[in-house]
């Protein structure tokens, strides 16, 4: 997924295995630590939105940027909803991000089930 942090949103490809091939994201994020001038951690629910309509489904992940470290680190994510053909998903798995300027391009991995 390649996401722009204003607005917060984007667009992904999968190999079309599980879920549709491309579609777009939007993100309603929060952060929480930041008085600890130490980090903030991003608190993330990812709305996947399928090109071809067939549906769309909700993640939920975290990830921490350090003031101190200079880095972002991805966290869990876990499915929370879905809608269409994609009603009933379970899943979970671990997220790794590379920053670029004026976002991050995320690679998700685990496992998700269609019901």
């Amino acid at each position: 997924m390649e996401e722009q942090f204003e607005p917060p949103s984007g667009t992904f490809t999968s190999d079309g295995s599980v879920v549709c091939a491309s579609g777009t994201t939007s993100n309603d994020t929060f952060g929480t630590g930041f008085q600890s001038n130490r980090g903030v951690i991003f608190h993330v629910r990812k709305t996947i939105t399928c090109n071809d309509g067939s549906g769309t489904f909700t993640l939920q992940l975290q990830a921490r940027a350090g003031f101190n470290v200079g880095d972002m680190t991805f966290g869990p994510w876990i499915v929370l909803s879905g809608a269409g053909d994609y009603a009933g998903p379970r899943g979970q798995g671990t997220v790794t991000g590379t920053s670029v300027p004026g976002g991050v391009i995320d690679v998700y991995e685990g496992w998700l089930e269609l019901r």
